[in-house]
């Protein structure tokens, strides 16, 4: 089977696919996130064409339009592979902030929602924080976070050890955890509630006091 080489930036990394690929099969494994569902309507996926051709369905094309994207932009979810390709990766340009990076700090709305969320699970379990044995957090978020001053800010109020980052879980990884035997997602559905926060009646009080952090 034919194969084409797709460049990635800002990673610098190269990789070689089959013959119409789709890119949402690729970008999926590299931990990109399809909030939408690939169904084009976000434009979280989009990637800029730096060199190759991509064709553009009808469909594509007017998701292209509603997300005012200029010409050189494309949606990994509607795009095949069908030849060499330089994609830059939008999800790849956010600001990241190193562990050692100097930045000044104003409290912002919104800055104290971890801590809010945390709290109100807590009372829906009944117990309190320090009945927590461990914290994980997944995503990006949880990928460059510095523990240490997530801990002192209190944005989770739980000491640093108590805390685990686990990166960017892309959901090809949980399928593939998932499936290995049925019992495991029949015991995690068990164990599984969800929470709707701002439901909750004490979540304003609750998050105007975090909002002070």
């Amino acid at each position: 089977m034919k194969k084409h080489t797709i460049h990635l930036h800002p990673l610098g990394k190269k990789i070689q696919v089959n013959d119409q690929t789709p890119l949402i099969d690729v970008l999926h494994e590299l931990g990109i996130e399809f909030p939408c569902g690939g169904k084009g309507t976000c434009g979280k996926c989009r990637v800029r064409l730096l060199d190759g051709k991509i064709e553009i369905s009808d469909i594509h094309q007017r998701r292209i339009d509603q997300l005012e994207l200029t010409p050189e932009w494309r949606l990994a979810c509607f795009s095949k592979c069908t030849g060499d390709l330089t994609l830059e990766i939008e999800q790849f340009n956010a600001l990241i902030l190193a562990d050692e990076s100097l930045f000044d700090f104003v409290p912002q709305k919104g800055f104290g929602i971890a801590a809010t969320g945390l709290e109100i699970l807590a009372n829906h379990l009944s117990i309190s924080l320090s009945d927590i044995g461990q914290v994980y957090i997944a995503g990006g978020f949880g990928n460059y976070i510095n523990l240490e001053n997530v801990s002192a800010l209190g944005m989770i109020k739980l000491p640093t050890e108590r805390i685990c980052k686990m990166g960017n879980t892309a959901l090809i990884g949980a399928k593939m955890f998932l499936f290995l035997d049925e019992q495991i997602p029949n015991g995690i559905l068990l164990k599984t509630k969800h929470v709707n926060l701002e439901g909750d009646p004490n979540f304003q009080d609750i998050y105007v006091e975090n909002m002070s952090l």
